[in-house]
């Protein structure tokens, strides 16, 4: 027979326990984690500031947010593209590909993100920005740390 049992962990979070014939196994306490980039344009004019934020869950890791600060510009029609990538021996790959965020005006915004990363692997995320400006729009490109 199964039971559980629910106890905080000082400062750390939720430790599950569960009862099989007698023994107690404990579950680690999930962890959560953030990793952030930047990136400018237009000679540092416009610029964003980017994370990924995640929760470790035993051997995953399970992406949560993908999170933006635009700045330089007031319009509401920037946009916003997000990737996950995995970094290998041969160079890198898309993991998660994030719909494009149209019509994103200046200061913060975020957006769930959704999967689960094995944690013997190496991600990043990879943003790109189009700041909307009259005439051209100037873009930058930039990664988060690694994780």
């Amino acid at each position: 027979m199964w039971g559980t049992k629910r106890r905080a962990a000082a400062g750390v979070g939720t430790v599950v326990a569960a009862t099989v014939a007698g023994m107690v196994l404990i579950a680690p306490p999930a962890s959560a984690g953030e990793v952030k980039g930047r990136c400018d344009a237009n000679h540092g004019a416009q610029w964003a500031d980017f994370s990924v934020t995640y929760r470790t869950e035993g051997s995953y890791d399970r992406l949560n947010n993908y999170w933006w600060d635009i700045h330089g510009t007031d319009r509401h029609e920037n946009n916003v593209d997000m990737q996950v990538k995995q970094l290998l021996t041969t160079g890198e790959t898309v993991i998660k590909d994030s719909a494009s965020v149209d019509d994103a005006g200046p200061g913060s915004g975020h957006q769930i993100a959704v999967g689960a990363l094995p944690r013997s692997g190496t991600f990043y995320g990879a943003f790109q920005f189009a700041f909307d400006l009259e005439g051209a729009d100037p873009k930058c490109k930039g990664k988060t740390h690694t994780f």
